[in-house]
């Protein structure tokens, strides 16, 4: 199992890097606390130390998490509806209209999380 990393071919590629992370991040989350994980890291160069470091600060920090899943639920109408307009045919313009009328309610609702910003 890896993160997916993003590449300019790929079509909202830090979307699906954000659901991925969210997917797995319990898994990761062991992974930053595991023992043989962390005596590893102490066995890398400085460099790799400060990033596993880093890593594991995000990884364990919820408001980080939080955002993400923020995110994610902001973004992913957004992602359907190109997705919808995306491919050889594309969307019809009626589509893309009661498309555009479902997220003008979705982003009517109060979002949980978007107002304790």
């Amino acid at each position: 199992m890896e993160l997916l990393k993003p590449v300019e071919t790929r079509f909202a590629s830090n979307l699906m890097m954000l659901m991925r992370y969210v997917n797995v991040h319990g898994v990761l989350d062991k992974l930053v606390i595991d023992k043989e994980y962390t005596e590893w890291l102490a066995k890398q160069k400085n460099e790799m130390r400060e990033k596993g470091a880093e890593m594991k600060r995000i990884v364990r920090d919820d408001e980080h998490l939080n955002t993400a899943r923020l995110a994610i639920t902001l973004l992913e109408p957004v992602y359907r509806l190109l997705r919808l307009t995306d491919g050889k045919l594309g969307a019809n313009l009626a589509k893309v209209y009661a498309y555009l009328l479902q997220l003008d309610e979705h982003f009517r609702e109060p979002i949980q999380g978007l107002n304790e910003r």
